[in-house]
């Protein structure tokens, strides 16, 4: 996230409904990030709740759970 910013798009196709999507920030920030908003087949948005006065770096993880076949 950008200095002066409050939130980023992140493009991934992989995004499902009901994905899970684990953000992990890699600067310090006393901020919370949070997932906002998900897109499916199309991506995420992370958020703060007010502009960062510096960047934000930060990893990501998509989950997707897979319903096992019954036998």
């Amino acid at each position: 996230i950008q200095a002066g910013q409050f939130e980023v798009p992140i493009i991934s196709e992989k995004v499902t409904s009901g994905s899970r999507i684990l953000i992990t920030p890699t600067s310090k920030t006393a901020l919370t990030l949070y997932v906002a908003e998900k897109i499916p087949g199309s991506g995420f948005v992370v958020s703060t709740a007010t502009p960062s006065p510096q960047e934000i770096n930060f990893d990501w993880w998509i989950i997707n759970e897979v319903a096992e076949a019954n036998p």
